[in-house]
């Protein structure tokens, strides 16, 4: 496996986890862009997350701390720690030394994930991500990879044209609004023709994409296949770890289907909430597989400081620029193609 030692952690936020791992009272031990957090859920509900190991004796409270109240014990001698990161009892009834804290992580739960705020000098988060409606969708469907890459080359093939032909064999590349940046947010939105999914496989469809990029640990694609009458959300959540490694988190919901019979008539027979889920379970699979082509190349591939861009590659050049404001230490980038 290459290494990317051109490109460091990056700033922005991440998932810790997704919402359905975390219920109250729940912790979670993880890795962070080099530093181990614990992510845990008060009984009153509210996400925490913190450093992980213990200013008193050094223990990691995400193996084996658990959540009393709203805060969390640690393992080793029952020191416990607030969602702010302050010690507020010790186990002898005695006086908290002064210096018994430890950093407490910027934290947001939206559309179903626990968000973490990094930022290599410790800034406050400077933009967020939106939250979307959930009504008439369907709960999450959710995987975890682990893989040896980094956010920007994962976030890469939302504006990598020139891959979706060789790689995922979609035909018919149209763009429909060209990648628009706002700070932060990067968009574009293009339509592509393939096979259908699941059930649906031997039918040709014509599918449009709009991407929405905020920073480079949250991508949600809206999928729509207006000749199926379906409305399909992915997301796509790559997360640095240490080292090389990153988890990346992928989810996907449908909207609840209006009319099966346009998906197939036998659909027409069964209520819209099943002919729905089916639709769901298959669309993410086949998502997922899609995914899973990027994963030797990912693993394998050298990231290039200066690509030899050429025309039909799609606005990588505009991304690169782009990615350079989640950096402290700005990497190179090649042309503007």
């Amino acid at each position: 496996m290459q290494t990317h030692s051109t490109l460091p952690y990056p700033n922005g936020w991440f998932a810790a986890c997704f919402s359905t791992d975390l219920p109250a009272g729940g912790v979670l031990a993880r890795k962070l862009c080099g530093h181990d957090i614990v992510v845990f859920r008060t009984e009153s509900g509210v996400p925490a997350i913190i450093d992980a190991h213990c200013p008193h004796m050094g223990a990691n409270m995400g193996i084996g701390g658990r959540v009393e109240g709203e805060a969390l014990r640690c393992p080793f001698h029952g020191f416990r720690f607030a969602p702010d990161g302050g010690c507020i009892s010790t186990p002898y009834g005695t006086k908290i030394p002064p210096k018994c804290r430890v950093s407490a992580w910027y934290v947001r739960e939206q559309n179903g994930v626990v968000l973490v705020w990094h930022h290599q000098r410790g800034h406050r988060p400077s933009f967020e991500i939106p939250t979307y409606e959930l009504r008439g969708w369907l709960p999450l469907l959710t995987r975890v990879f682990t893989l040896g890459t980094h956010p920007q080359e994962t976030t890469e093939n939302s504006v990598d044209l020139g891959h979706l032909t060789e790689v995922h064999n979609y035909r018919d590349l149209e763009i429909l609004d060209p990648l628009t940046i706002d700070g932060p947010y990067l968009s574009v939105r293009y339509a592509m023709a393939r096979s259908g999914f699941g059930p649906l496989r031997q039918m040709q469809t014509r599918a449009e994409f709009r991407i929405h990029v905020h920073g480079l640990g949250f991508s949600h694609v809206e999928v729509e296949v207006e000749a199926m009458g379906v409305q399909i959300r992915h997301w796509v959540l790559c997360t640095p770890t240490e080292g090389q490694q990153c988890e990346l988190r992928v989810a996907g919901s449908v909207k609840l289907i209006d009319r099966p019979s346009r998906l197939s008539p036998m659909l027409s027979y069964g209520p819209r909430l099943a002919a729905s889920k089916l639709i769901q379970r298959a669309s993410f699979h086949e998502f997922c597989g899609d995914l899973s082509q990027d994963f030797d190349i990912w693993e394998h591939k050298r990231h290039v400081d200066l690509p030899t861009l050429a025309q039909g590659d799609g606005p990588v050049g505009r991304y690169r620029q782009w990615c350079r404001q989640f950096y402290a230490q700005v990497p190179l980038v090649g042309p503007t193609i």
